[in-house]
């Protein structure tokens, strides 16, 4: 989803700065942001943002993260606290901050918030449940050389945890069945979905986009084909670009097959 801010005046064009940052936080949907802000005020200049509600623990990391997002006066500050970098500390991926500032983004999310580059493992939501697979000689739509990959999710009904919107409440059963082609990509992309899967990323706990529903079990942004034929409309095949598709979100959460 993409959502952007409003575009710069003619006028101001030359002041402009452009911030891109990608927010991904414990149990709500990840949001890309694309903003144009003029440099003399910027609070203003955001757009309204309609999401579920948040946890305390989020507030604190989307405050956390808005601040980077804003103009830095030197190139050398600190993205995050945006004053001089004290006691540095560089990422593997090259980029610097203060240490006490990085250390506090990483108790929520272990990823840089500049370039998103994950230092450790990125831990989901997702409640206790199963993930069982099997294989099926029925051809999937665009795959007719192979046959397919069924997955079967299984969640109990729970008592949601302090990660989740609403702690202490009750959210319900669900049951997931997807589809992959039992070919090399598919075989590749069932991989990453394991792994995903026990870091606790598939799925999580909120308000369901499809019914409206509060405190139930959802997909947390990673998609998955759950008909076999009826085309990327109907959540099924033919979609040819759906398993590279799918591999780009795992490793916008930190799911690469290197890691």
């Amino acid at each position: 989803m993409f959502l952007k801010g409003p575009l710069v005046p003619q006028s101001n064009q030359s002041q402009a700065s452009v911030c891109t940052t990608s927010l991904h936080m414990d149990a709500w949907h990840p949001v890309e942001m694309t903003r144009y802000f003029p440099r003399f005020d910027v609070t203003h200049h955001r757009p309204p943002i309609h999401l579920a509600p948040f946890t305390e623990r989020q507030h604190s990391y989307r405050k956390m993260m808005d601040h980077s997002c804003v103009v830095r006066k030197n190139a050398e500050d600190c993205a995050i606290c945006l004053d001089k970098i004290q006691d540095k500390k560089t990422l593997k991926c090259r980029h610097s901050f203060c240490s006490a500032c990085i250390d506090s983004v990483f108790k929520f999310k272990p990823a840089c918030p500049i370039c998103n580059t994950y230092h450790g493992v990125y831990t989901g939501t997702q409640p206790s449940g199963t993930m069982t697979v099997t294989r099926s000689s029925q051809r999937l739509s665009g795959f007719e050389r192979c046959g397919s990959i069924v997955i079967q999710y299984s969640f109990p009904s729970g008592i949601q945890g302090p990660e989740h919107p609403n702690p202490g409440v009750r959210y319900s059963s669900t049951s997931r069945t997807a589809y992959l082609p039992a070919c090399e990509e598919g075989e590749k992309v069932l991989r990453l979905l394991r792994k995903a899967f026990d870091r606790r990323l598939l799925f999580t706990v909120g308000r369901s986009a499809t019914t409206g529903l509060n405190n139930v079990i959802t997909w947390n942004d990673i998609h998955h084909k759950t008909s076999i034929a009826g085309g990327p409309q109907s959540f099924g095949y033919p979609d040819p670009e759906y398993l590279f598709r799918v591999q780009e979100e795992l490793r916008l959460k930190g799911v690469t097959e290197d890691d």
